[in-house]
C-alpha cells in the first residue's frame, strides 16, 4: 500500500454568500488488495477544510458556515544570544559526561566484539594483509578490502583480485615482497 498526494488547482467556493479562494489536495491510497481510493480536499488560506469529496462516491462534504477569521499574529522576534566558547576539557561536568560516554562506548564495542568473534578474525586478516602489502593510501586500501564484505556493493570475485598484481605500490624496503607475490600468484 502506498499513498500519492498532489496539489489541485486553486478554485473559488461560495460559503454563506461569500466567495472564498481555496486550494486543494488530492490524496490517493493505492492498495495491493483493493481498488485505489481517492479524496479531493479543499482548504481555506487559514487551513479550514471547506469541502471533501471521495472520487466515485455521491457524498460531498461542504463547509456550511464561514468560520471566524483567525487573526494573523505578528511573529515576535527571537532574542539572539552570543555563542559562548565551549571548553569542555576545563568544565568538570562536561568532562565527566565525556568520560562517561567514552566508557559506555568502549563497553558497547567490547560487548559487540564478544558477541561476534568472527569480527576479530576478520580484523586480524585485514591487518595481516595490510602489513604484507604496505599501501601508501591505507584508507583506499581498507575501503577496497572491506568492500567485498558489503551487501551494498556486489562483488563477483572478492578474493581472486588479491592474487593479481596490486594497484598499490609495494614497499621497496622489504625484498621478500616480490617473493611473496610470486607465491601468491
Amino acid at each position: 500500500m502506498f499513498v500519492l498526494q498532489r496539489s489541485l488547482p486553486v478554485r473559488s467556493q461560495i460559503i454563506q454568500e461569500t466567495e472564498v479562494e481555496t486550494f486543494g489536495i488530492e490524496r490517493t491510497i493505492n492498495s495491493t488488495v483493493d481498488l485505489p481510493t481517492t479524496w479531493q480536499s479543499y482548504f481555506m488560506e487559514d487551513g479550514h477544510l471547506t469541502s471533501r469529496v471521495q472520487v466515485g462516491s455521491p457524498v460531498t462534504m461542504r463547509l456550511v458556515t464561514l468560520p471566524p477569521a483567525i487573526p494573523i499574529e505578528e511573529e515576535i522576534e527571537r532574542p539572539t544570544f552570543e555563542k559562548k566558547d565551549l571548553d569542555w576539557e576545563d568544565d568538570m561536568e562536561l568532562y565527566s559526561k565525556y568520560l562517561d560516554k567514552k566508557e559506555e562506548l568502549k563497553a558497547d564495542y567490547a560487548y559487540y566484539m564478544r558477541k561476534h568473534p568472527e569480527l576479530k578474525a576478520m580484523l586480524a586478516d585485514f591487518v595481516q594483509f595490510l602489513l604484507l602489502r604496505k599501501p601508501t593510501d591505507t584508507i583506499a586500501f581498507a575501503a577496497d578490502y572491506f568492500s567485498s564484505f558489503s551487501s551494498n556493493i556486489p562483488s563477483t570475485k572478492p578474493f581472486l583480485e588479491s592474487a593479481e598484481s596490486s594497484r598499490y605500490p609495494t614497499n621497496s624496503l622489504n625484498p621478500k615482497i616480490e617473493h611473496l607475490m610470486k607465491i601468491l600468484s
